[in-house]
């Protein structure tokens, strides 16, 4: 399982934020290319798959973990940090029912804009229902 603490091909350095509005986990791009499953992952484009959840993922919020699976395998957890999402960013995920998950050619929060702003067709989008909440 990759995870947010460091373990498994994903860095540690994943975040929560929001993304056009909307709650997503924002994931810089493994050096290991095979990291990166093929399952749902869409560039990002004018027409877009932001209202389309891929049903074979799954993310659950917890209280304790953000954790996401595919194909009912575990795939990733994002325990409590530095970088636990924020209560509103909680409220949306649960409102609308689902998170993005965003990667990309950047390393951390440091080149994230950069590469929102000038590499956006590079951009790796796929949006995760929220199948199950816990917590506040």
């Amino acid at each position: 399982m990759n995870s947010g603490a460091g373990a498994g091909r994903w860095p540690s350095t994943a975040w929560a934020a929001f993304v056009a509005g909307r709650p997503a986990l924002v994931l810089p791009h493994p050096n290991d290319p095979g990291a990166l499953p093929a399952d749902g992952w869409h560039p990002q484009s004018p027409a877009g798959h932001w209202d389309r959840p891929d049903t074979t993922w799954a993310a659950v919020l917890a209280a304790d973990a953000l954790r996401i699976t595919l194909h009912g395998r575990p795939w990733f957890e994002h325990g409590r940090g530095p970088s636990w999402p924020g209560q509103e960013w909680q409220r949306a995920a649960r409102t609308r029912g689902s998170i993005l998950l965003v990667t990309g050619p950047f390393d951390g929060h440091h080149d994230f804009p950069t590469a929102t702003a000038t590499a956006a067709h590079a951009l790796l989008l796929l949006v995760v229902p929220l199948t199950g909440a816990a917590g506040p």
